[in-house]
């Protein structure tokens, strides 16, 4: 169920872990560690855990940090198997993150998008490098107008602080900025910080009750886009 209809947006903030790439390319490195599918999912978790523990007691560290941290206690756990040179295996991993390919959907989603008028920018928790990197690689970086990430604001979303920190650098109102994520913490965050929201249901997940509601909820980028230039 959709929020109630405010304005079209000026801007959309696109979160980009999940949302705008997928991690597929870490998970195939974890796997040539000797770690299991699975164990992408359970890694970022904690990644996400500890990055939004750190920011509700007011602290930071980077993603790598957290990133870094958690892989290493994965490897350790391999026993036997686990890598000589858990440094190296660990930036192995993590460089992965300059091979991150972008969902299909975004190239015709944000050529509509910008046609009418509305900016594209992103804000991750983890490195504008790794999101310019993948913007440029893929020739979507003509579409993105402003690439920014939580080094600056020095806490991780949904922290009310870094959704500001956003729509202050586009020098817009909250309420004219709409956070794109296939996340609902982030959904939640950003509509707490007075942001719109849109939640990317790339998964066929449910929007849980318990957090404030988007106001918009589609299936991809393309959608969105036909949603938010239909009327224009």
């Amino acid at each position: 169920m959709a929020a109630p209809q405010r304005p079209r947006p000026k801007a959309i903030v696109c979160d980009v872990n999940g949302t705008l790439v997928s991690l597929d390319p870490i998970g195939q490195r974890m796997k040539e560690l000797g770690l299991t599918e699975n164990d992408l999912e359970l890694w970022f978790a904690k990644v996400l855990r500890d990055g939004i523990a750190a920011a509700a007691a007011d602290g930071f560290a980077t993603f790598s940090a957290f990133g870094g941290y958690h892989l290493k206690l994965m490897l350790c756990a391999l026993g036997d198997k686990a890598p000589v040179d858990m440094e190296q295996a660990v930036d192995h991993v993590l460089e992965g993150f300059n091979q991150i390919a972008p969902h299909g959907d975004l190239q015709p989603a944000f050529q509509r998008l910008t046609e009418a008028g509305i900016k594209v920018t992103s804000m991750t928790n983890g490195n504008a490098k790794f999101t310019n990197g993948f913007l440029q690689r893929n020739g979507l970086d003509k579409y993105v107008s402003l690439v920014l990430d939580v080094s600056a604001p020095r806490l991780w979303k949904p922290r009310k602080e870094a959704y500001v920190y956003v729509t202050d650098q586009l020098h817009l109102k909250p309420e004219e900025v709409m956070l794109v994520a296939i996340h609902p913490w982030d959904c939640n965050g950003a509509k707490n910080a007075g942001l719109q929201a849109a939640y990317v249901n790339r998964n066929n997940q449910p929007y849980p009750e318990f957090f404030a509601t988007p106001d918009l909820s589609v299936q991809s980028f393309v959608e969105l886009a036909e949603k938010l230039t239909s009327s224009s």
